[in-house]
């Protein structure tokens, strides 16, 4: 009969391999894993630095109101801009079915249904500005439904979107308010 001599890997030997193959393991994840959460947190620490960057501001314009004889609505809402570096804002709007509408505002941009409230107003579809840090501007969108909540959020210089910084309800316009 032929007895096989066998031998096991000794204990040293096996508690070695363990802690280099844990070893290496750990350091192709720390390879990708520790660039991977940098980058984030830098994107997001930007976004933290604007979070108050813009807001609806105080207004009377802030609301809705119905077309004289017509089935349109217009909703003013008007943003103000705290610091410098906002290159723009993303504006939701959201009816009373929680549909929404969302828009990003920047500088010179055309959107069909959005104007802004001046003095000459301007038309719908035409050149939107935004206001310089510190200041607020009035905008108004023209649908065939109501708005009733807005929400809103900074667009960086990067051209990254934030998280929502605002939100409004807004009203029906009381007397002397005119958004047409």
């Amino acid at each position: 009969m032929v007895l096989f001599k066998k031998r096991g890997v000794s204990a040293v030997v096996a508690t070695v391999m363990l802690i280099t193959i844990t070893v290496v393991a750990a350091g192709i994840i720390i390879a990708f894993v520790v660039p991977f959460v940098k980058d984030e947190l830098k994107e997001s620490k930007a976004c933290l630095d604007f979070r108050e960057g813009v807001e609806f501001g105080e207004s009377k314009f802030n609301c809705y109101m119905q077309e004289a004889g017509g089935n349109n609505y217009r909703t003013g809402f008007s943003v103000k801009i705290n610091k410098a570096g906002v290159k723009g804002f993303k504006i939701s709007l959201i009816d009373d079915a929680d549909n929404s509408v969302v828009n990003d505002i920047t500088e010179g941009k055309l959107i069909g249904e959005i104007g802004m409230v001046t003095n000459p107003r301007t038309a719908r579809g035409g050149a939107l500005e935004l206001p310089n840090a510190g200041g607020q501007k009035t905008y108004f969108i023209q649908e065939s439904i109501p708005y009733v909540r807005g929400e809103i959020a900074p667009i960086l210089e990067s051209g990254e979107s934030c998280s929502v910084a605002d939100e409004i309800k807004f009203e029906i316009c009381a007397g002397g308010v005119d958004l047409w």
